[in-house]
């Protein structure tokens, strides 16, 4: 069975050999998101203390490499480049941050193919893999930060696919606290507003509904001028005519987060 590293929230090996202190999944995170490139010691060393690595750096540094590998199965997941540092090999593990973005992929497909319960499904098992904010503990490292925001993006393309499909099969209702936080978080989200729209008019709250669509525009044309765009006006008109929600759902699935 190939070992599983976590990295959806603080890095961690799954079922490990030995526990990692915050030092060590702070090394392990750092080597993860570096993938199969090497990273001499001297940088490893200064982004693993901040900035700030002990006189005696070159010694810690080893002897943290050590515990690391001693928490691994496979102890050449960290190799040693003779004169040029060490590196980590992905190829010989499984990381929840690809089986997450896999995930993502099929979760699509499963829509594009009509099959919204699947769709659901997939999507929820996903989601379990996020235990935080990704490499949670590596901050202050610009490679972390665009990693992070990736991964933060599939989780939102996630959890909107899932809201999407949940609101077709007809779960209207369990998906609306979640939507109602989701406007609340990102008021300028396309997507999160027609589906919030269409929720509410799916459980008979239409003047509710039309409130989100004024609310969204009122805050789009505040912060960047943006006129309504087709897809939420269509979705407007549509639940002002009572539409069925399902009729409306293509619209909606047109919408893109402009924030």
């Amino acid at each position: 069975m190939t070992l599983l590293i976590r990295v959806l929230g603080s890095p961690a090996v799954d079922e490990p050999k030995r526990p990692l202190t915050a030092l060590q999944s702070r090394l392990l995170g750092l080597l993860v998101c570096e993938r199969s490139g090497v990273v001499h010691p001297d940088v490893l060393a200064d982004r693993l203390w901040l900035g700030f690595p002990p006189k005696t750096s070159a010694s810690a540094l080893r002897m943290h490499i050590t515990k690391v590998r001693d928490a691994l199965e496979d102890r050449t997941v960290i190799s040693t480049e003779p004169g040029r540092g060490y590196s980590f090999r992905s190829d010989l593990v499984t990381l929840d941050c690809d089986v997450f973005v896999e995930a993502a992929a099929t979760v699509d497909m499963c829509r594009r193919s009509g099959d919204h319960e699947t769709a659901v499904a997939e999507a929820d098992e996903a989601l379990r893999l996020w235990r935080g904010a990704p490499y949670s503990g590596c901050d202050d490292q610009l490679n972390v930060a665009a990693e992070r925001a990736r991964l933060d993006a599939v989780r939102a393309d996630i959890t909107l696919d899932r809201l999407a499909s949940m609101l077709i099969i007809g779960r209207v209702r369990e998906g609306l606290p979640e939507l109602r936080a989701l406007a609340a978080k990102c008021p300028g989200d396309e997507r999160v507003a027609g589906l919030l729209m269409t929720t509410l008019a799916g459980i008979g709250a239409t003047a509710d509904a039309l409130q989100v669509f004024d609310t969204t525009e009122r805050w789009l044309q505040r912060e960047f001028g943006a006129p309504p765009s087709p897809a939420r006006e269509q979705t407007a008109a549509s639940i002002a005519r009572r539409s069925a929600p399902r009729r409306v759902l293509q619209s909606v699935d047109a919408g893109a987060s402009v924030a």
